[in-house]
C-alpha cells in the first residue's frame, strides 16, 4: 500500500489558473478559499456519495458523477478597507504548483510558487491581517499599532443564512450546507517578546 503524503497547508499564487479576481487560493476540509483584493471567498458543495468499484469491476473506467451539486459562497468583505489593498505571499514554501488543464500546453501553468501565509498589509490605517492555516482551520490575525484602532476593524458576510454568537463567543454563520464557525477572538499585547492576555470584546 502506498502512504499518503501529508503537503503542508499553502496560500498558491493565482498566475492565471483561477479567476483573476483571486489573488491566492488554499482549501480546507471540503472548502475553497479565494483571497482577492478586498474580499475573502469561501465556496462549499454538497458532498457526493462515491461509489467505489468492486474488484471485479476494475476493468470498467471509473468516473466521478457529473450530477449538478449544490454550493455555498460566503464572502467576508472588509468594509471602508484601503482602495490599494492587495494580499502578499509570506515565507515561501519550497517546491512549486503545475496546472494541467485541457490539451493547449499554452494555457498550462508551471511553477505556480505557494507561501505558508498571507498578509493584507494596511486593511485599515494601522491594521495588518495575517492569515495561516492549520489542521484547525484558518487563524486570522488581526495586528494593531495602536489599540484604538480595534474600532477601524469592519466586516460584512454576505451569502449567509443567518448569523449568531455562540455562549462563548464563537460566531456561527449558517448557511444551506451547514455551519461555518469562526472563533472568538483572542487579544494579546507583545511586551518584550513577551504576549500578555488583553481585553476583548
Amino acid at each position: 500500500p502506498l502512504d499518503h503524503i501529508k503537503l503542508p497547508h499553502s496560500f498558491i499564487k493565482n498566475n492565471g489558473q483561477e479567476d483573476s479576481r483571486a489573488l491566492f487560493t488554499t482549501a480546507f476540509k471540503g472548502r475553497r478559499f479565494f483571497f482577492s483584493s478586498d474580499r475573502i471567498t469561501s465556496v462549499e458543495l454538497e458532498p457526493i456519495e462515491e461509489h467505489l468499484p468492486e474488484p471485479e469491476d476494475f476493468p470498467v473506467p471509473f468516473h466521478e458523477s457529473e450530477e449538478p451539486r449544490i454550493g455555498v459562497a460566503l464572502e467576508l468583505s472588509f468594509t471602508n478597507a484601503n482602495a490599494s489593498l492587495a494580499p502578499e505571499g509570506i515565507s515561501q514554501l519550497p517546491g512549486h504548483h503545475h496546472f494541467y488543464r485541457g490539451n493547449d500546453s499554452s494555457k498550462w501553468n508551471n511553477g505556480v510558487p505557494h507561501y505558508k501565509e498571507l498578509r493584507y498589509p494596511a486593511v485599515w490605517d494601522g491594521v495588518d491581517l495575517d492569515l495561516s492555516g492549520s489542521k484547525d482551520g484558518l487563524k486570522m490575525n488581526w495586528v494593531l499599532d495602536k489599540p484604538y484602532r480595534t474600532s477601524s476593524i469592519r466586516l460584512h458576510w454576505a451569502g449567509a443564512d443567518s448569523l449568531e454568537i455562540d455562549s462563548t463567543g464563537n460566531l456561527l454563520v449558517h448557511h444551506a450546507l451547514g455551519t461555518l464557525t469562526d472563533l472568538a477572538p483572542i487579544a494579546y499585547q507583545e511586551i518584550e517578546g513577551e504576549r500578555k492576555p488583553v481585553g476583548c470584546v
